[in-house]
């Protein structure tokens, strides 16, 4: 699997970039007089919505394509469908997938992955617990499984709105 880092790293760099300005502002505050400190809030400001217009940008939408040549598949016990889509096709080698989980009844996407492989295959397995793999063996660059139920993370990552 190729995890979506995008919110993690957008928080992360977010977070960072808080830490290191409050630090900035915090040592020039304590050595300044009145009209530095003036600017120094502004320049504190300017940064935070910066950083906040950049968490959004980066973490909060999602830009995987729909993909072409879509297959889809439904689980066993009905409760879910399954859809892989190819995303960029490697001649003899890993292409590029989609693997995406959806609710049956409903039709909400509930997680989603991307994935390499050169065997792409949507399985219904139960081997620690249940899953559905987008490939048969292990995938080249990635994980190309999803737990059942999907974990929070995956149905956090998946109801991001689409770029």
């Amino acid at each position: 699997m190729m995890i979506d880092y995008g919110a993690p790293v957008a928080a992360l760099i977010g977070a960072s970039t808080v830490l290191l300005v409050i630090a900035t502002v915090i040592v020039k505050w304590i050595n300044s007089n009145k009209g530095a400190r003036q600017r120094i809030a502004n320049f504190a400001r300017q940064t935070a919505i910066l950083a906040v217009i950049g968490m959004f940008c980066v973490g909060l939408f999602d830009r995987t394509p729909h993909g072409t040549e879509c297959r889809k598949s439904a689980s066993p016990d009905g409760l879910y469908v399954a859809e892989r889509c190819l995303l960029d096709w490697v001649p003899g080698g890993s292409s590029k997938y989609v693997g995406r989980l959806f609710d049956a009844k409903s039709g909400k996407l509930l997680a989603q992955q991307t994935f390499s492989t050169s065997v792409p295959e949507i399985s219904w397995l139960n081997y620690e617990g249940a899953i559905v793999s987008f490939s048969v063996g292990d995938a080249d660059d990635g994980d190309a499984d999803l737990s059942l139920p999907p974990s929070r993370w995956d149905r956090l990552l998946a109801a991001r709105p689409r770029l």
